[in-house]
């Protein structure tokens, strides 16, 4: 072979290669990631610390928008009566951004399960149902980045079974993405 045609096939296999190679991390369809678990604290389960696991849906997506769904349990015991209660959060987020930085926003549900018991610390008396549903807002930053995860949210969070208000909390979530 002479030096023109080896420097042609030199050339087309460094183009089939770098075309059909995977995708680099610069490239937009790298991220998000397709699953995270991570730890929240002071989340929406409604406990010092929850364990969850988040499906992004649309993760091959070259947009900027993404949509994810997320479960997760958490549970504490209950020092008024020392029972154990668990909640079981559920959301549907819409995570805007591209590369490393996301704005996201959700709503969520999550369920409680526990003893029945009416705390006279609260006026009027709170009755703690066996069964408890709280309704979640967030608007927060979400990063991602080599398999890492954190996020900032605020969260509005409406109790309506037992003490019929609208509170606002603030959590972190920190865990992996991959």
């Amino acid at each position: 072979m002479k030096w023109k045609e080896l420097s042609a096939v030199g050339a087309l296999i460094i183009l089939s290669v770098r075309s059909f190679g995977q995708a680099d991390k610069k490239d937009s369809l790298f991220y998000p990631y397709e699953h995270a678990f991570y730890l929240e604290i002071i989340g929406n389960a409604e406990t010092l610390l929850s364990v969850n696991y988040e499906r992004i849906l649309n993760a091959q997506s070259t947009g900027k928008w993404h949509y994810s769904l997320r479960t997760g349990l958490g549970f504490y015991k209950r020092q008024s009566d020392d029972a154990w209660v668990f909640n079981f959060p559920f959301e549907g987020n819409i995570i805007y951004g591209k590369r490393k930085h996301y704005i996201e926003s959700s709503l969520g549900y999550t369920a409680g399960f526990g003893s029945n018991f009416i705390d006279s610390a609260y006026t009027p008396p709170a009755h703690f149902e066996s069964y408890n549903q709280i309704y979640v807002f967030r608007l927060g930053y979400r990063y991602m980045f080599d398999g890492f995860l954190v996020r900032v949210t605020p969260l509005y969070i409406y109790y309506p079974d037992y003490l019929n208000k609208i509170y606002f909390k603030a959590c972190v979530s920190l865990g992996i993405a991959f």
